[in-house]
């Protein structure tokens, strides 16, 4: 009979249960040198024997596979109400990231071979029969620094949880170095930190070690085949997940490749992993925890129906820095994590003053000198920080993965942009608690409120909790712990229906272009910004336009210009994204948002917008770069940096040459005044050799013949102008405006009424020549007194917004102009465009 089975219908392995006899909290709190990863890796699970004291063997047995793993029982009572809760821990391997040549090597007094493995352990109650085992949630635990000797304070936390839901589990997951993953005992050996003030480096080693290990876990457990979302990191094998097979292989080969690329550490003994091996493992987790693809009554690619079939989710809690990591988790993947909690956490890591166990300024040594190790690593000898541009790989890590992590490890675990940070943390604010202590001096709830978005956190705050809870606060014990894990189980529940919401609202199509559910207009009004008046700068009264402001102010101009016979004219660097259709629309709006509702509410504003500037095309005029408007032409857009620094990491299909190409193909193709700018055209040459010339080739229009020798004269005078970019504004006239300027025009002894756009604008801008910024009037006396610069900003009879280079940082889009003179230099910069613009050919 073949091995293969149809896709989904492979069973679990059944479990083979032993009686064992049910051990005393104070029995199983400390790790015995026996249960620590090393020698469990290298001894009963490479070798076999007699398993540490204590614990019973147990199997998991299918039709293709029989798996070992640990299992123990024991005891939890409760002083506050004398009753005690079965606990059974499970202890099962785990694939260890084989990453180890990006940081300084270390001599040590003894070595250990490298394992390529490590243990997980599972938490669930004792009284639900093994047959009648559903686990709905899992929660997954994360370490404090330095923790390496009790797993007490975790068994605490999972009693806790376990008591209120026997549908729960917990997984403790140590941090690389710490708990049972750190080799010796705590007295007499080297510390986490004690690596990480030798070499910074190192804890960025380790935290990216976790996260490829945490993609292999939520690969394993997540319920759902392929998550049809924009938001977050990818899983692997989004069409084969459910194939524990052909999951196993591709963890493998990712092993393969990070331990190909520790060229400085390949030679070293101990690594090597079978494929049967982790498919074992993948089995033994699906088994223990009771997910079955055969059951869940998924299909792969539809839209969820039922919160049901999300079923096991996950929840993610940390304590001190296992928080930041455990919100790192939570904002890689945050469409398979339903809450995030954080105890005794937040806050940036820099401002965490260790006081305990180190001296503050250990700490700020570590965090001080990581940028150094990062470039360090990138710029030294091979084999460490590099690209391999055949493989597309980064230290064996492939590029999107590299870039995704890299970029959560700056901005969520050092939070070093607070503004980057605040923006995430603002759009997943309903699933995200933090419980802090009052009298914590080394989280501080300052540091936590000084990272906090304008809509606040959710935050519990603890009267006099230190920063060890164990058994510095009494309260804590005997009613905040039971009390505020109470309360993030409710939590949990809370966020399971929000994320299902999310999900089933906004599942995309197969492509990711867009969504298969069509919103009606009150929920896409749910989604859009609650307004909020925008910053004034007190020296020159412009309005500093956050994304929100942004779409607001342009929103405004499109709904003036519709109702009023003005005039539009974008001089833009870049390509207005409102044009951008499909994937390349859905781009601009990742690069700015991080959740699938907020993506989806820029795209559908951006989307309104094309559709509004469409349908005004005859009014508005658009200059780009010819350079630009070439890429298009060729359905190239050049690659940006290999670690961007101005827009999020995202993982949506490239867009292809076609879709490039749409966009100018389908531009000249509407009544668009389209117009190219190129600052290397026949002006620039005024300035050779010292000649001045008083002709200026511009558009050919004849009725800007007298207004080409004006500003020809200019160039006598030796007001020169030589420009290289256009000034990237949005830029309105109303119609009384443009009405002054054609009748200025015709006044001035033009031959026709009909002049351009471009040439009306170029007249005004030749008249602001004259402005006195001291009364805000012209010389002139021929203007109206209404129509100084001043008074059509104010009447919006002139509104500018100017676009800012920091296009992807959603805390700033741009200004909206309220200064004369700001304004005044904008209109002069953009008349000076249209002398080196030429009108684009239909």
């Amino acid at each position: 009979m073949s091995r293969r089975k149809k896709k989904g219908s492979r069973k679990i392995p059944r479990v083979m249960a032993r009686h064992s006899p049910v051990l005393e909290l104070k029995d199983v709190v400390s790790i015995k040198a026996t249960e620590r990863d090393w020698p469990l890796v290298t001894g009963y699970f490479a070798k076999g024997g007699a398993p540490p004291k204590g614990w019973e063997e147990e199997q998991l047995s299918g039709p293709e596979t029989t798996t070992n793993y640990l299992r123990r029982s024991f005891s939890y009572e409760d002083p506050r109400c004398q009753e005690s809760l079965e606990i059974r821990e499970s202890l099962l391997r785990f694939p260890s990231a084989p990453f180890y040549a990006i940081n300084r090597n270390r001599e040590y007094k003894r070595k250990l071979d490298r394992i390529s493995f490590h243990t997980l352990r599972l938490l669930e109650r004792g009284d639900v029969k093994l047959k009648d085992r559903r686990i709905d949630r899992v929660y997954l635990l994360h370490n404090g620094l330095n923790e390496n000797d009790s797993h007490e304070f975790y068994y605490k936390i999972a009693y806790e949880v376990l008591r209120n839901d026997k549908h729960a589990a917990c997984l403790l997951r140590p941090f690389p170095g710490h708990l049972s993953r750190h080799p010796f005992p705590r007295h007499f050996s080297e510390q986490p930190l004690d690596t990480y003030l030798d070499d910074p480096g190192n804890l960025f080693r380790q935290f990216l070690r976790y996260m490829i290990e945490t993609q292999w876990l939520l690969s394993i457990i997540a319920p759902i085949e392929n998550y049809h979302v924009v938001e977050g990191h990818d899983l692997l094998l989004p069409e084969a997940r459910f194939d524990s097979e052909r999951l196993a292989q591709r963890i493998v080969e990712d092993c393969q490749s990070l331990w190909d690329a520790s060229e400085q550490e390949s030679g070293a003994p101990g690594l090597g992993l079978k494929a049967s091996e982790v498919r074992g493992v993948i089995e033994s987790l699906r088994g223990l925890i009771g997910w079955d693809a055969s059951n869940s009554g998924y299909k792969s690619g539809s839209t969820p129906a039922s919160g049901d079939q999300l079923r096991p989710y996950v929840h993610v809690v940390g304590y001190s820095l296992g928080g930041a990591v455990a919100q790192s988790v939570f904002f890689t993947w945050p469409f398979a994590i339903s809450s995030c909690a954080t105890i005794c956490s937040g806050g940036a890591v820099r401002d965490i003053a260790l006081t305990a166990f180190a001296h503050p300024e250990e700490w700020q040594t570590v965090v001080n000198g990581i940028p150094f190790e990062m470039e360090s690593a990138m710029l030294g000898e091979p084999g460490r920080l590099r690209l391999d541009p055949r493989a597309q790989r980064i230290a064996g890590v492939e590029i999107d993965c590299f870039r995704y992590f890299y970029r959560i490890f700056k901005e969520v675990f050092l939070q070093d942009s607070r503004g980057a940070y605040q923006s995430r943390v603002s759009e997943y604010l309903p699933r995200l608690l933090f419980i802090v202590g009052g009298d914590d001096p080394i989280v501080s709830i300052g540091s936590l409120l000084s990272t906090s978005p304008e809509e606040g956190l959710t935050i519990h705050q603890i009267g006099n909790l230190t920063h060890f809870p164990r058994d510095e606060h009494p309260g804590w014990q005997e009613f905040w712990l039971p009390e505020e894990l109470r309360t993030t189980a409710n939590f949990a529940v809370n966020s399971e229906r929000r994320l299902f919401d999310a999900l089933s609202q906004h599942w995309c199509t197969k492509n990711r272009s867009g969504w298969r559910k069509k919103l009606s207009s009150e929920d896409l009004k749910q989604l859009s910004p609650r307004w909020r008046p925008p910053e004034i700068d007190p020296h020159t009264g412009n309005e500093a336009l956050t994304v929100d402001n942004y779409h607001q102010q342009l929103d405004q101009i499109l709904d003036t210009l519709a109702s009023e016979e003005g005039r539009l004219f974008l001089l833009r660097n870049d390509m207005p994204v409102a044009f951008l259709k499909g994937r390349l629309r859905l781009r601009n709006a990742m690069g700015i948002h991080h959740s699938d509702p907020k993506i989806r509410a820029c795209a559908q504003a951006l989307e309104t917008r094309g559709k509004k500037l469409l349908r005004q095309a005859t009014r508005i005029t658009l200059v780009v770069p010819r350079t630009l408007i070439e890429n298009y032409e060729r359905g190239f857009l050049p690659e940006g940096p290999l670690l961007p620094s101005t827009m999020n990491a995202i993982s949506s299909p490239n867009p292809s040459e076609k879709e490039i190409q749409g966009v100018w193909t389908g531009l000249k193709e509407t009544e668009l005044e389209l117009w190219d700018f190129d600052p290397n055209r026949e002006p620039s040459a005024l300035l050779d050799a010292g000649t001045v010339q008083t002709s200026l080739p511009l558009d050919g229009d004849p009725s800007n013949a007298a207004l080409e020798e004006a500003w020809g004269r200019e160039y006598e005078r030796g007001d020169r102008r030589l420009i290289n970019t256009l000034p990237d504004i949005w830029l309105y006239m109303n119609g009384d405006l443009m009405g002054h300027l054609v009748d200025r025009l015709n006044a001035s002894g033009r031959p026709s009424p009909d002049v351009s756009p471009g040439g009306q604008v170029r007249f005004w801008a030749d008249k602001l020549r004259g402005w006195n910024p001291k009364d805000d009037t012209y010389e002139d006396t021929a203007l109206n007194s209404q129509l100084t610069i001043q008074a059509l900003l104010d009447t919006q009879a002139l509104q500018i917004v100017k676009v800012s280079g920091a296009r992807y940082n959603p805390r700033f889009m741009g200004w909206r102009i309220r200064n004369r003179s700001r304004a005044a230099w904008l209109v002069r910069h953009a008349a000076w465009s249209f002398v080196y613009s030429t009108r684009v050919p239909r």
